[in-house]
């Protein structure tokens, strides 16, 4: 199967930054904030890849996450995770909106630390 990328002219993925971030480590039942971005950018697509070492396990997913702005300040926030594919490995996930950004959280419920590594899409 073959795709097509159809784009208007002077538009193109240099539009939309890309940032790695990571591996950052979260420790047993931490809840941290990997990335924090505003809400300028409303639409963002983050790509985890999360790692237990010592069970030797990997997990990846794709988080899409949405910034309703009211005015100057954001209202809210809303996501949704897909792309799902690995081992199992019991961490959350949530982008809550704090001032005026969107940050990326991820509890770990796992007996040991874990490693994630982000890459961050500005959409729009």
């Amino acid at each position: 199967m073959a795709f097509v990328l159809l784009k208007s002219p002077g538009s193109g993925l240099a539009s939309n930054p890309v940032t790695s971030i990571g591996p950052l480590t979260v420790a047993t039942t931490d809840t941290d904030t990997i990335d924090s971005v505003s809400c300028v950018f409303t639409t963002i697509k983050w790509l985890l890849t999360v790692v237990d070492s010592t069970a030797e396990d990997q997990h990846s997913i794709e988080v899409y996450a949405r910034c309703k702005p009211v005015g100057i300040n954001p209202a809210n926030v809303e996501f949704t995770c897909y792309a799902s594919i690995g081992d199992y490995i019991d961490y959350g996930l949530d982008v809550v909106i704090s001032g005026v950004n969107m940050e990326l959280q991820i509890t770990n419920n796992v007996a040991n630390s874990i490693d994630v590594s982000v890459v961050r899409i500005q959409v729009s």
